[in-house]
């Protein structure tokens, strides 16, 4: 079986503590490059491209550029989930990343639990697009709460900078385009499983059908939101990826998305599943 794309996390340190993220609770490690290119190895079989992202900020990981290369020979594009902060230390220095996707977490610069103003998100857009001209690459300029004052005043001021008026079509999984390899998103905002208080059985899920995670002590689950690996399907220390995929817990819970039940407890309480007809 082959998936859109594949979420490895090679760290789940992050430079900043935003007020809804569960980083706090992981105790996991950095991802070391030896175990990275031993996972790629195996996931380059099911995927062609590789995402950097589920907990943590990659850009801190300082194996990473050494671990985009590796990708790249194993023939996986990369694509890169930031906060942008780092940013600007790799102008000038991906020029021959084959990087096809960034995805920059604008809401972090108006959390409430960051110190970090307007005027440094759009330095982080300005450097976001140096970046996308020397690599090529899609940027993705995300804002998660499109009820936030403050996120509504950086939405019109982003707009202003490429000098777009308003869309319906911001709201589209897309986003809208600013210029060339540059599109905005914006969404709602959403509660992590493990902090959502209410449960609902039926619904759908495109995890083990369109992607996985691996987290980064190598425990593999189903989807990029089980950050704690409540739903570990196996370790690939210990088990093939191919055996992982086709455990019975991994069978069980593709086939009850199927029926549109949901099998496992965290799944239960996660409102992702609602963007899928939920």
């Amino acid at each position: 079986m082959r998936y859109r794309r594949v979420y490895l996390e090679i760290t789940p340190r992050c430079n900043l503590s935003c007020s809804f993220c569960v980083q706090k609770r992981i105790k996991r490690e950095d991802l070391s490059y030896a175990d990275f290119c031993a996972a790629v190895k195996q996931i380059a079989g099911v995927t062609d491209t590789l995402y950097y992202h589920v907990m943590g900020e990659p850009l801190l990981h300082e194996d990473l550029d050494a671990m985009m290369d590796e990708a790249w020979r194993r023939g996986l594009r990369s694509a890169i989930t930031t906060n942008g902060l780092l940013l600007g230390k790799k102008i000038g220095k991906w020029k021959d990343k084959k990087i096809s996707r960034i995805n920059v977490s604008l809401h972090a610069y108006i959390d409430k639990d960051n110190s970090l103003s307007q005027e440094r998100a759009l330095r982080t857009v300005e450097e976001a697009e140096i970046i996308q001209q020397e690599t090529g690459s899609m940027v993705f300029l995300r804002l998660w709460d499109s009820d936030n004052t403050e996120q509504k005043e950086l939405e019109k001021r982003i707009l202003d900078r490429y000098g777009v008026l308003p869309d319906e079509s911001v709201f589209q999984p897309n986003g809208i385009a600013l210029s060339k390899g540059i599109r905005l998103q914006k969404d709602r905002k959403f509660v992590w499983p493990m902090d959502a208080e209410h449960g609902k059985e039926h619904g759908f899920c495109q995890g083990l059908r369109t992607h996985f995670a691996v987290l980064s002590d190598l425990t593999v689950v189903p989807c990029c939101l089980d950050a704690k690996g409540d739903l570990s399907l196996g370790n690939l220390r210990e088990k093939p990826l191919e055996e992982i995929l086709n455990s019975a817990r991994a069978k069980e819970i593709y086939e009850g998305f199927s029926r549109r039940k949901t099998v496992e407890e965290i799944c239960r309480h996660c409102e992702y599943k609602e963007r899928f007809g939920g």
